[in-house]
């Protein structure tokens, strides 16, 4: 599930944030677009792309690697402050889309840790 989570995001950051998830985006979490305003955002939003994909490619390497899922679940829990403060920054951000994402986000991040960390 994180690497089609992941892998779904990754793929529109690389080819062009604004297109997908900018003000007119295809699912739009932006007011802003980020390539507007300098090669700087565009860089970092592709950048994250990759790193996003690489990380989903990681389960068709090791489909049952324990090490995977620690990392989306740290990863996921690191990404939480980030996603409450987007979901009350209604100027740059469409904050109601953020908060529909706390749906799909905060469960996932506790299933991963769970699993990630559990004893056996």
């Amino acid at each position: 599930v994180n690497a089609l989570y992941y892998g779904g995001y990754g793929v529109p950051l690389l080819v062009n944030h604004d297109k997908f998830f900018g003000p007119d985006g295809i699912i739009s979490y932006t007011k802003k677009n980020i390539g507007d305003e300098s090669a700087i955002g565009l860089f970092f939003s592709r950048f994250t792309g990759v790193m996003f994909c690489a990380l989903s490619a990681g389960y068709l390497i090791d489909k049952e690697s324990t090490m995977l899922a620690k990392q989306f679940g740290l990863g996921s829990l690191g990404f939480v402050p980030l996603l409450f403060m987007n979901s009350q920054d209604d100027t740059n951000y469409k904050a109601k889309m953020w908060k529909m994402q706390h749906l799909i986000h905060l469960p996932l991040t506790a299933l991963t840790l769970l699993k990630a960390f559990k004893k056996e």
